[in-house]
């Protein structure tokens, strides 16, 4: 992978760290929202709603956790996306890289919100075609007070920008390993559908 292509990562994973999240259920309702004055959709699973305080939609920043309206259940998780810049996106080589690179050292200080590579467990890693996820265990202080440690988060291209989702769960209701997998790959799908044609400035 390029070296300006480590930077983007490394700088999408400190933006994930430093979410300002809003407890779940406090009057969440906005399901999708215009990113770079409307050259990407943010998009949130199902049942999942996005925090317009939270947010900074001119930056590609997007906090997400369960709508108001939703169903009440176990364990709640909360979900950070940040979208890059144009020509920041990841080919299906540069994920293989990718995945080398996450479990190194150097990924795993990426993974720290503190940069601390000895903080970081990585669990389990898989690339499909341009997407890398990773599911890991930070030691380290929460980005946000009352977050668990253990973290699932994806790296993908949506229209030649780099894409970073991140998702935890609370400290006192954590996400089973399955829960979080599944919410990870949903809100992938969701982000991935609503920019499905979408052409971007740079390729037009």
């Amino acid at each position: 992978m390029a070296t300006f292509r480590l930077a983007h990562v490394a700088a999408l994973c400190v933006a994930a760290a430093c979410a300002e999240i809003a407890p779940s259920g406090s009057g969440l309702s906005v399901t999708s929202a215009a990113l770079f004055r409307g050259e990407i959709t943010a998009a949130a699973p199902p049942n999942y709603c996005i925090s317009p305080a939270a947010s900074r939609p001119d930056t590609g920043f997007v906090v997400m956790g369960r709508c108001a309206a939703a169903s009440p259940v176990a364990a709640d998780g909360f979900i950070t996306v940040q979208v890059g810049g144009p020509e920041s996106g990841i080919t299906a080589s540069d994920a293989a890289d990718l995945r080398e690179i996450l479990v190194s050292d150097t990924g795993r200080a990426f993974l720290s919100s503190a940069g601390n590579a000895d903080a970081i467990s990585v669990q389990a890693t898989e690339v499909e075609g341009d997407a890398v996820t990773v599911r890991f265990r930070d030691r380290g202080p929460a980005p946000v007070t009352g977050l668990d440690q253990t973290e699932w988060r994806g790296f993908f291209d949506v229209e030649g920008r780099l894409v970073t989702v991140a998702v935890r769960g609370l400290a006192a209701a954590p996400l089973g390993t399955d829960d979080g997998e599944v919410l990870l790959a949903r809100t992938i799908a969701a982000l991935r559908q609503a920019n499905r044609g979408v052409v971007s400035a740079t390729n037009s």
